[in-house]
């Protein structure tokens, strides 16, 4: 995306990374019982393995900011129930706009957003009115993956990007739930990593390799900008303190050795409108 003079000048005065490392990360469960009695029983281990600069959502923040500018129109898409993510950059931009179906919660009533309830194949805003689009872990959960693609499209303007994070299919707790049958998956993820049942919806897993996302891409319009490979925390294992230790084993096995890299946690991509 070319940068005009406004946007060189508010890099300068105060760099992206700079804004974005002086708010707390977004976590979504911090206030569910069972994930703070999980976090508890590993807290050591994560301090010790897991810095929180190296955090994936933390990375994915970090390129938000990367890309972001004051005069932007920024839209999370799926942004859930307290918009945790869009609250970050809320004050760094023009306007922020969550869009999800789930009810939103009464605290976001003074907040400033824009609050959409659709889906996030027909959203209901003019073509070419955004510079950015973000989405975390909700491209997993799209059975139609190529119309919210396009209507992305659609949405961005020229040279805008849409960037988002998604669990990884070949990452083994994807396979996992991929045996695993839905209707299970909430009491499994509650019990496993304190996800509140609630908050754990139907999955596809139909935009979750590279290649699924360069297809997707390709089939509507954009531009691959970058995809990555980023490792977790083992935040599914956090039921036991030996559990969690075999994780970072393989974790960190499978971040090392070039060959096995494929098996990492989570997919990190930038997409990018062309510039016509």
């Amino acid at each position: 995306m070319a940068s005009n003079s406004s946007d060189q000048a508010d890099s300068v005065m105060e760099p992206p990374a700079k804004r974005y490392l002086r708010i707390a990360q977004a976590d979504s469960y911090a206030g569910h019982a069972r994930r703070a009695d999980l976090m508890g029983r590993v807290e050591a281990m994560l301090k010790r393995y897991y810095p929180a600069e190296q955090d994936p959502y933390r990375l994915y923040e970090k390129q938000i900011a990367h890309y972001l500018r004051r005069k932007h129109m920024l839209l999370d898409a799926g942004c859930g129930r307290l918009a945790p993510v869009l609250h970050l950059f809320r004050e760094q931009v023009e306007k922020a706009i969550g869009v999800d179906l789930v009810q939103f919660s009464p605290e976001l009533a003074d907040s400033g957003l824009l609050l959409l309830n659709c889906e996030l194949t027909a959203i209901p805003l003019a073509s070419a009115s955004l510079d950015l689009i973000i989405s975390r872990s909700v491209v997993e959960h799209l059975a139609d993956p190529a119309c919210a693609y396009a209507e992305f499209h659609r949405l961005l303007k020229p040279g805008g990007r849409f960037i988002f994070i998604t669990p990884n299919v070949w990452s083994y707790p994807m396979v996992a739930s991929r045996i695993i049958p839905n209707r299970l998956h909430a009491a499994v993820v509650d019990w496993a990593e304190g996800r509140p049942k609630d908050d754990t919806f139907e999955t596809y897993y139909r935009s979750n390799s590279f290649r699924a996302i360069r297809r997707l891409a390709a089939g509507t319009a954009f531009e691959v900008t970058s995809l990555s490979w980023l490792t977790m925390f083992p935040n599914y294992l956090m039921f036991h303190p030996w559990a969690f230790r075999a994780g970072i084993a393989y974790e960190r096995l499978v971040s090392r050795v070039r060959p096995l890299n494929f098996l990492q946690h989570w997919i990190l991509a930038v997409l990018t409108k062309p510039v016509q």
